[in-house]
């Protein structure tokens, strides 16, 4: 038996001279970190429109409205809804690919083994020899990062997983507002309809009347039939109402996760009244708490990794591996003969007609077009935030202007009737006035929805959603580290 121990000193100097090449070389590595980037991103100081602070969170901002009805809905949405088990799905896969991007910065290690039985037979003897093989090999590699392309790499699919888990809080924030606003809709058509019947109500006691007063030859055939006329206009309302009623619900069925099938159980109950302006903040704040922001953000630092790593992809390769092989005619002899091969490689691209030279072109623009998609973002927030500041302004006004017109309408239809009872007015005054007077208070329903609903955009422009799950915050605006190359 032969057991064959090559001399491992004589592999050890060339190995250390290829460590040594990588360590001279690191000194001129790309950079595993995006360089800073000189000027300025400007940002307002304040919003536009001046309003006065906020005293409500804009975290679990539904609870604003004081209604458990709404809270249970949020619950079950946030629990249940389809399309964020869609995005959670997307960020599992995220975070998935990130840990292979990550594997390459670790050694890896395989083993092979194998049986081989061979016959040769003998000439003109008859006879012939049976011989086995075993033999056992591991086998290590390693990537000796000198460049800082295995690193970025990772980096980069570890920053794009965290977007993903933005885009998930993002896609929160959504489905909770619409939440929000579907259930409100829902109670806006049940309190038009509950309007609609107590005017129907009087309309059919103000017909009675009309009649008594048609029987007595007090009053016209024509009242009588504008009178009819009102009736059945009114009537003719409660039907797409209710069917939009039954439509919101299935929609809040939908976004709970729930099949829209009708069965959703909710109680009837009036608009809530308004809670106190959220907390608006500072623009600068928006960096903080809009998810899509940060989303936008970790999509441009990951491509700053990944033109870190294109350019690494121009630099020579240093692969270090290490085998060893067991090999043995017999099983039980397989660990007595052994071979260890330890080996190192340089490997530099020379001619690839223009190919990495064009991927670190591609991935330039890509960091470009996301610098400025991130400015995009950053603004068009800002701007969503100070135009519902001035609706959520202009709607108190509308409020206010058709509470009183609301009051000064009752009052003039009541004196209308009250004169054509006495004779003094004909019946047409009357039909104009009570027509003015129902279109406002069904004005005023919706006035009230539309109150709510800006304050739900509010806190959906302010990010009010707490982050599920975790994501890290980023870096001020002034100490941001984006690339701007000339």
């Amino acid at each position: 038996m032969i057991t064959t121990r090559p001399s491992r000193h004589a592999e050890l100097p060339f190995i250390r001279s290829f460590i040594l090449a990588s360590l001279l070389f690191s000194s001129c590595r790309t950079g595993r970190t995006p360089p800073a980037v000189p000027g300025d991103f400007p940002m307002p100081d304040t919003y536009a429109t001046a309003t006065a602070p906020g005293t409500v969170s804009t975290n679990a901002w539904w609870e604003m409205f004081q209604d458990s009805q709404l809270n249970h809905l949020v619950a079950r949405a946030r629990a249940g809804n389809l399309s964020l088990a869609q995005a959670a799905a997307r960020v599992r896969q995220s975070r998935a690919l990130a840990v292979q991007a990550g594997s390459s910065r670790f050694p890896s290690l395989t083993l092979d083994a194998s049986a081989a039985s061979s016959r040769t037979e003998g000439s003109g003897t008859g006879s012939g020899q049976t011989a086995e093989t075993y033999t056992l090999g591991p086998a290590a590699s390693y990537e000796l990062d000198a460049w800082g392309r295995v690193g970025s790499t990772h980096e980069a699919a570890r920053l794009t997983a965290q977007a993903a888990e933005a885009d998930h809080n993002t896609l929160a924030i959504s489905v909770t507002a619409e939440t929000a606003l579907r259930y409100f809709e829902w109670l806006r058509e049940q309190q038009t309809l509950d309007l609609l019947r107590q005017q129907l109500a009087g309309d059919r006691s103000t017909l009675d009347l009309v009649e008594l007063r048609f029987r007595r030859s007090t009053s016209t055939a024509l009242d009588v039939f504008q009178q009819r006329e009102v009736v059945a206009e009114t009537e003719s309302l409660l039907a797409p109402i209710e069917a939009s009623a039954g439509n919101l619900a299935d929609a809040l069925s939908l976004l709970t996760g729930s099949p829209p099938d009708g069965t959703l159980s909710l109680v009837t109950t009036n608009l809530p009244p308004l809670p106190p302006l959220p907390e608006s903040g500072l623009p600068a704040g928006l960096l903080e708490t809009r998810p899509d922001i940060q989303a936008s953000w970790w999509r441009l630092v990951s491509a700053e990794h990944s033109l870190t790593a294109a350019r690494a992809d121009r630099l020579p390769a240093i692969r270090l591996s290490a085998s060893g092989l067991f090999q043995a005619d017999a099983l039980d002899l397989l660990l007595d003969t052994w071979i260890l091969k330890l080996a190192a490689s340089f490997s530099a691209p020379l001619l690839d007609g223009g190919r990495r030279r064009a991927e670190v072109d591609r991935q330039r623009a890509i960091s470009d077009e996301r610098i400025a998609a991130y400015r995009v973002t950053v603004y068009t927030a800002i701007q969503e935030v100070q135009e519902t500041l001035r609706r959520d302004s202009a709607q108190v006004r509308v409020l206010n202007s058709l509470r009183e017109e609301i009051n000064l309408s009752r009052a003039s239809s009541e004196q209308a009737l009250q004169r054509y009872l006495k004779g003094q007015e004909n019946y047409l005054r009357v039909l104009s006035a009570r027509r003015r007077q129902y279109v406002l208070e069904r004005q005023w329903i919706q006035a009230c929805y539309q109150q709510l609903a800006i304050r739900v955009q509010l806190a959906r422009a302010l990010g009010g959603y707490p982050a599920t799950p975790h994501i890290n915050r980023i870096p001020p605006i002034a100490t941001s580290t984006i690339r701007k190359e000339p």
